[in-house]
């Protein structure tokens, strides 16, 4: 193949979801618990691990981490910077800008990344978005986060921007950086404490990211350049390649030894090449591919965070028991690279998410769009105190034995044998059946006797 001229061009700038709170806590010197990890040596060499990613100057390339919406150039006419209020308006891009032809029929709310927040505590499954109330958490106790990114609209970008490109499929790809940014926050209502890790197996277990439509990832924390603060967790996510399955070679000249891409055994296009290297790269470095990469990966996926310990809430609320705070989060990221055939036409694009239409904060306002969540303390109610019992009075005293004249004569019929047999020195007053009937008789007798004298 003749090798061609081609000049920089900007291709593509894809995702980056960023939460963060809209007063970000930024880490510097007055924070000492910030903590940066190490990430573990790899095992093989530098070269072997650049073919599974890309260049990532996120921080630089979308410095504004509470961005909402997408900003896309495709070469030196077709700008446009999608907002928020773009959105409620039901606008499609061609409303914005007038120079993107067909691409400009997509609706702009197809075009910016979505995300939500929900939580957990620590050790349960379930959830709760709280998109119907606040979600009502514990003093001093541990809770999970979970943010669900839809990044569905970075592939519908890729796909718009590749209806500008002449024969797109075979259209060469070079120099592409790309990478994400999620932030995480506190206001300053909410009292409590993100999970700060010493080790990245730490990090690991507290900071998670995974796909959740069965696709795979194509990007992974890079835990070196990740920071944590008790208040702020901004984390940085690199292109990963290692994780894609193999795919058809989208480039239709392509020899009988590219037919496939990535997967073991295939060439792992990173889009990312010297000029001495152009003739071979053309057989896979193409935006055909570029747009089949995004098109097979995870659509959809979720981060956790772990472990956030809560402490108390602070915002008054019209309940006098009850009090408020909020978590913030945000993603943002970018896509570009050189794209064209013999001149390259400059691609580019930025974005930054806002929150999915279900599952919105249910103490939002109409016209905010920031991916929080908010929960609420409520102050047990106080238990009464329980009265004294009053004391129980003395029982008196019952008397040892009845007096004769209350007695029956048989109840003193009984005494009189008891009476005897004591002093006959009967043992225990036991007589013989004989003798008791004989002290019976003479005891009733004797009583008969004392009456009728009475009388």
């Amino acid at each position: 193949m003749k090798k061609m001229k081609y000049a920089p061009v900007v291709v593509a700038a894809i995702s980056s979801l960023c939460i963060s709170c809209p007063t970000p806590v930024l880490a510097n010197e007055t924070t000492p618990s910030t903590t940066v990890v190490e990430a573990s040596q790899p095992t093989t060499s530098t070269q072997d691990q650049s073919q599974y990613t890309a260049p990532n100057n996120v921080e630089k390339e979308v410095p504004d981490e509470n961005k909402q919406g997408t900003s896309i150039g495709v070469g030196y006419l077709a700008k446009a910077d999608i907002q928020p209020n773009d959105i409620e308006a039901g606008k499609n891009l061609s409303d914005i800008s007038k120079y993107f032809g067909s691409f400009g029929d997509e609706k702009a709310d197809d075009l910016v990344v979505k995300g939500d927040l929900s939580i957990a505590k620590s050790g349960e499954d379930a959830y709760d978005t709280q998109d119907q109330d606040t979600h009502q958490v514990e003093k001093n106790s541990t809770y999970n986060l979970k943010a669900d990114l839809d990044v569905s609209q970075i592939t519908n970008t890729i796909n718009g921007m590749s209806k500008m490109v002449y024969h797109s499929n075979d259209a060469y790809v070079n120099h592409l950086e790309t990478g994400m940014r999620a932030t995480f926050s506190m206001d300053k209502d909410l009292e409590g404490t993100f999970y700060i890790p010493s080790s990245e197996a730490e990090m690991n277990e507290h900071y998670q990211l995974v796909s959740t439509d069965g696709k795979p990832l194509i990007y992974k924390i890079n835990y070196q350049k990740s920071t944590f603060t008790p208040n702020k967790v901004t984390i940085i996510m690199d292109l990963d390649l290692s994780k894609m399955t193999a795919l058809a070679n989208a480039y239709s000249s392509a020899d009988a030894s590219h037919k496939q891409i990535y997967g073991e055994g295939n060439t792992i296009e990173n889009f990312n090449h010297t000029e001495d290297e152009y003739g071979v790269a053309y057989q896979t470095s193409v935006f055909g591919n570029l747009k089949s990469l995004i098109n097979n990966s995870a659509q959809s996926m979720a981060m956790f965070i772990k472990d956030i310990v809560i402490n108390d809430a602070h915002r008054a609320t019209d309940d006098a028991k009850v009090r408020n705070g909020s978590f913030y989060g945000n993603l943002t990221g970018y896509f570009k690279a050189q794209a064209g055939h013999r001149w390259l036409t400059p691609v580019s694009f930025v974005w930054g998410a806002m929150h999915m239409a279900d599952g919105k904060d249910s103490t939002q306002k109409e016209g905010d769009h920031s991916i929080s969540l908010t929960v609420h303390v409520k102050d047990e109610p106080n238990q009464p105190e329980q009265p004294e019992q009053p004391e129980q009075p003395e029982q008196p005293n019952q008397p040892e034995q009845q007096t004769a004249a209350a007695q029956t004569p048989n109840q003193v019929a009984s005494q009189q044998v008891q009476n005897q047999g004591v002093q006959t020195g009967v043992e225990d007053g036991l007589v013989s059946p004989a003798i008791a009937m004989m002290a019976a008789s003479a005891g009733i007798m004797t009583l008969l006797k004392k009456r009728k004298d009475q009388e």
